[in-house]
C-alpha cells in the first residue's frame, strides 16, 4: 500500500474534491466537519461573516434549500509555508431557486489553511466573490 502523500498542495487539492462532491449529495454536516476547522472563519459576498462550526453548519445547511445544485471548484494555485497553506482558484456554481430560472454564478475564490494537531488540513478562512455584475 503506498504512503500516503504528506504534500500539502495534494491534500488540500483532495480536501477540497471531497468538499464538492459532499455538497453535490447534500451532505454539509460531513463537509463542514471535514474542511473548516472549528474556528474557521467563512466570508461570503453581500454578508455577514460566519465564524465557528455551529455557524458554518447552520449557513451550509441553508444552501440546498436556496437552490444549491452544482458546484466546481478549481485550484489554480496553492502554496505551503510551515503550517499555514493558502489556495487561490475560481468556481462555478448554479443554482435552482424555487421560483425563477437556473441561475450561474462564476468568479474566485481565496481560502486559508492551516495543519491541525492530527496533521489534517483545514480551512481557517474562506472567502469568494463573484465575476458577474
Amino acid at each position: 500500500m503506498p504512503e500516503p502523500t504528506t504534500d500539502p498542495a495534494a491534500v488540500i487539492r483532495e480536501a477540497v474534491h471531497r468538499r464538492v462532491h459532499r455538497i453535490r449529495e447534500q451532505d454539509m454536516d460531513a463537509m463542514v466537519d471535514d474542511y473548516y476547522a472549528d474556528d474557521a472563519v467563512f466570508m461570503p459576498p453581500r454578508q455577514a461573516e460566519i465564524r465557528g462550526r455551529e455557524a458554518l453548519l447552520e449557513y451550509w445547511r441553508a444552501r440546498p434549500e436556496e437552490g444549491l445544485i452544482e458546484l466546481e471548484l478549481d485550484s489554480a494555485h496553492i502554496e505551503s509555508s510551515g503550517d499555514l497553506a493558502y489556495e487561490v482558484g475560481h468556481y462555478t456554481s448554479i443554482l435552482r431557486p424555487r421560483h425563477g430560472a437556473l441561475l450561474q454564478d462564476y468568479g474566485k475564490y481565496l481560502t486559508v489553511y492551516r495543519r491541525q494537531a492530527d496533521g489534517a488540513w483545514k480551512a481557517v478562512a474562506d472567502t469568494f466573490n463573484t465575476d458577474r455584475d
